[in-house]
């Protein structure tokens, strides 16, 4: 059995098991942007029915705090392949 230099006690089996299960990631606005090569304000832009540049299709962000909004980056993942799809 394989051990990790970090997590001595949880074999790398384990360890490599439990990425696996959580591969999606909670992304903010900010990572959002860098991922799509857009600026911040636009990402919020997409997400306003009330802005010129709102985007219906655009993944829907949510709060897991008071102060803390995220898009899930498998939904980032799927919007952006569709556009690219319309692209072609």
């Amino acid at each position: 059995m394989y051990y990790s230099a970090i997590y001595t006690n949880i074999p790398t089996e384990t360890k490599m098991q439990n990425q696996e299960k959580y591969t999606d990631r909670a992304l903010r606005a900010k990572h959002v942007a860098e991922k799509l090569g857009i600026s911040i304000p636009l990402v919020w832009a997409k997400g306003n029915p009330d802005n010129s540049r709102y985007d219906a299709s655009f993944p829907k962000p949510f709060k897991i705090s008071s102060n803390t909004t995220v898009w899930m980056e498998s939904q980032i993942d799927k919007w952006l392949a569709e556009q690219a799809a319309k692209s072609q």
